[in-house]
């Protein structure tokens, strides 16, 4: 396009890359599974920011405590001397779950980033994208049941899920 005037044609080009504009989020919390001891949330969404390559979702659990009013983390969920048997439990899972694409993840896997949250089927276990891969592998997440972790639930744990 051939205009004499600059002004003219930035407003034309900007007109044009008008799709690149757009800032996109979405978010929403949902009850995955309650007691009367214990409920937990699931926080999930989405956040693009113009011109960015892609947005970032995300989808993580909270469990709270209703008997003591507080969220649950790793430490009041697993004893201290269990973790790296547990460890090596998710990263099996990790391994059965995703074998397809297990050339995305990267050599070093933890615990994630957020805390694990517990659900009907067991403890799950929430990693965000890029947290142990490439974005492709997407947000893998695993429960382990009570059954295999029981062992290394806390007292207070056990006592909120009825296991004592």
């Amino acid at each position: 396009m051939c205009s004499s005037d600059p002004e003219e044609e930035d407003e034309d080009e900007m007109q044009e890359m008008a799709w690149l504009s757009g800032n996109e989020y979405s978010a929403s919390i949902n009850l995955v599974w309650q007691t009367k001891a214990l409920a937990t949330l699931c926080d999930s969404g989405y956040d693009y920011s113009a011109g960015a390559v892609h947005g970032m979702p995300w989808n993580y659990n909270r469990t709270f405590d209703l008997k003591n009013l507080r969220i649950l983390s790793i430490d009041d969920i697993f004893v201290e001397k269990g973790r790296d048997a547990l460890l090596k439990m998710v990263i099996a899972e990790l391994k059965e779950d995703y074998a397809d694409a297990w050339d995305m993840v990267t050599e070093d896997i933890d615990f994630p980033g957020i805390d694990p949250s517990l659900v009907v089927e067991g403890v799950q276990f929430d990693y965000g994208a890029y947290e142990i891969g490439a974005y492709a592998l997407g947000m893998p997440s695993v429960v382990l049941p009570y059954e295999k972790v029981k062992q290394f639930l806390t007292p207070g744990v056990k006592e909120l899920l009825g296991m004592e």
